[in-house]
């Protein structure tokens, strides 16, 4: 909306001072740096005035880098920005969703190198030796999503379930990132208590990596759980953000 109406007002504003219409100039030339520090009330105000003179002036102020479209454009974007500063629960709600889609488009990308790019960076081992190890190193730090060491490193035993992390108090933001060493799948979950699993165990398969919000486990919960089904240890990694 602002870089809208930023176009508009300099075109009307040209379109004002060739023509030497000071009163249209003075009600149409704010400056850059008014749209970014004004509130967001004087935003709707100025950002209208700034619609009705682009709509009164559409043709004229053509040849001065705006059009019609920008008009209509800005006018759809200050509808939205007036439901969205009026109910601040859509902005909250679209947050929330936002959040949720992290977890998934991160494994969407773990999937693609794993299952794709790793296998095809093979071809380079040998032929060019210098650019396998350049992509190895930087998937190393990739795996996790930095170059950090992990909160906790642990041998889950076959058959055990271990409370991997306890955190001070639940937050729907807490970011987990667990990692499976082992070749044999594990599974993990939020639990609000350390000796049985939460709600929803999410599976991780031997080798795999996956990243979950607390949020998107559970409703509730401070332990990180780890359940090994299987009949050999496999160690894990996980990182807490």
């Amino acid at each position: 909306m602002e870089s809208l109406a930023l176009k508009i007002s300099n075109a009307v504003a040209s379109l004002a001072a060739v023509n030497g219409d000071l009163i249209l100039k003075k009600r149409a030339d704010f400056s850059s740096s008014s749209w970014y520090s004004i509130s967001e009330e004087e935003l709707v105000t100025q950002a209208t005035i700034i619609r009705d003179l682009g709509q009164t002036n559409a043709t004229a102020m053509a040849p001065y880098g705006a059009a019609t479209a920008d008009v209509t454009a800005l006018t759809t974007a200050l509808t939205t920005f007036v439901d969205v500063i009026t109910n601040p629960t859509l902005a909250l709600d679209q947050r929330k969703n936002d959040n949720k889609r992290i977890p998934e488009i991160i494994d969407q990308m773990r999937t693609l190198f794993e299952e794709k790019l790793d296998v095809v960076m093979r071809s380079y081992e040998l032929s060019n030796a210098s650019l396998y190890n350049l992509y190895q190193s930087a998937r190393a730090i990739d795996i996790n999503g930095s170059a950090s060491k992990p909160t906790v490193l642990k041998d889950i035993l076959p058959g055990s379930l271990v409370a991997l992390h306890h955190a001070d108090a639940y937050s729907i933001t807490t970011f987990y990132t667990i990692q499976n060493m082992g070749d044999q799948a594990v599974a993990f979950s939020l639990s609000t208590t350390e000796t049985t699993e939460g709600p929803d165990p999410v599976l991780l398969s031997g080798g795999e990596t996956r990243s979950r919000l607390a949020e998107n486990l559970a409703a509730a919960g401070t332990y990180l759980i780890v359940k090994n089904p299987g009949t050999l240890p496999v160690s894990v990694r996980l990182w807490v953000e």
